[in-house]
């Protein structure tokens, strides 16, 4: 079953041409750059049955080839995106259900009537350029700088963004070198992929945002509690910042004092720098006053060089539980 693990990066279009620049590409990149444009078009039913089953269907062009790809449902945690997908050849910009549904072994795919049924809902138009880098413990990431645009009926949003994914290796390199580039540029960790701001775009509507739940009183590993933590940090930080809601405040203030507490707990293999890094999210959202400063702060690359930082301790903490 293919899995594909990625982060995905936001950075403003004057630094992209900057990264074939950085030390990190220049000391492991082992392909490229390799510049292509890339078309693609996302299809679903009217009453958008695929969003609604998790899957997400799409035809891209790459050169003179297309491309069909679908996706499942994504997971993960401090910008690490992890789906299952699926990729064949077809002829041209319409999906070829009858492969697919015997690739992928996706439910919804097998219904009858479903290709008659799907439309293009939106669409994405973007240059990437992107470098193979072979970095420490033989790990493979493919790097791509991606800007352009998704446009659904009149309406455009732009795109630009670094995606880092994962080809061999885990997923804590990912983190690694996410936080490298982290300390060159002013990178923004992004939470939706292309599909759900594209899907924002056709619907005029935010994705349903699901809260954590209860906070799990019977966590059996460290693990358990502070990714539990995390998420709600993380949910507190889009109810912020995308849907303009006050309710992130408490949710953010919660999630940062326990997963302070957390890391204090586990004392060693803790580095010095997230422990600084989270003193300083307790003590400025304690200090903020108001709406507009929790934003300034959850807006600043200290956080999200901090969300970065948990989840390479969380990705290192799992692989020893």
């Amino acid at each position: 079953m293919p899995i594909e693990s990625e982060i995905k990066l936001r950075l403003a279009p004057a630094y992209l041409p900057k990264v074939s620049e950085h030390s990190l590409v220049r000391r492991h990149g082992h392909q490229g750059p390799i510049r292509k444009h890339l078309q693609s078009i996302y299809f679903d039913t009217p009453d958008l049955g695929l969003l609604k089953q998790g899957v997400g269907l799409r035809v891209r062009r790459i050169d003179h080839r297309w491309v069909q790809t679908v996706k499942g449902a994504s997971s993960g945690g401090a910008g690490l995106h992890r789906r299952q997908e699926w990729e064949s050849e077809v002829e041209n910009n319409s999906p070829n259900l009858e492969r697919l549904a015997a690739e992928a072994k996706v439910g919804v795919l097998g219904e009858a009537e479903l290709a008659a049924r799907l439309v293009p809902v939106f669409e994405t138009d973007f240059w990437r350029t992107s470098w193979i880098l072979r970095i420490r413990d033989g790990s493979t990431i493919e790097l791509a700088a991606d800007e352009g645009h998704i446009r659904s009926n009149d309406r455009t949003e732009p795109l630009s963004e670094l995606e880092l994914e994962l080809k061999q290796g885990e997923d804590k390199d990912l983190y690694w070198m996410a936080l490298q580039l982290a300390e060159t540029f002013p990178l923004a960790v992004e939470h939706a992929s292309k599909a759900e701001r594209g899907y924002r775009l056709y619907t005029q509507q935010f994705s349903l945002l699901a809260a954590p739940g209860p906070a799990p009183a019977d966590a059996t590993t460290d693990f358990q509690g502070l990714d539990y933590w995390l998420a709600d940090l993380q949910y507190g930080e889009r109810l912020l910042l995308e849907r303009r809601d006050p309710q992130g405040c408490s949710h953010l203030q919660a999630a940062a004092e326990n997963l302070h507490r957390g890391l204090m707990a586990a004392g060693q293999g803790v580095e010095i720098s997230l422990q600084e890094d989270l003193d300083w999210l307790v003590r400025s959202l304690q200090e903020s006053k108001d709406f507009a400063e929790v934003c300034h702060v959850v807006a600043a690359p200290r956080y999200s060089r901090l969300l970065l930082s948990l989840g390479r301790y969380l990705a290192e903490l799992e692989a020893r539980d």
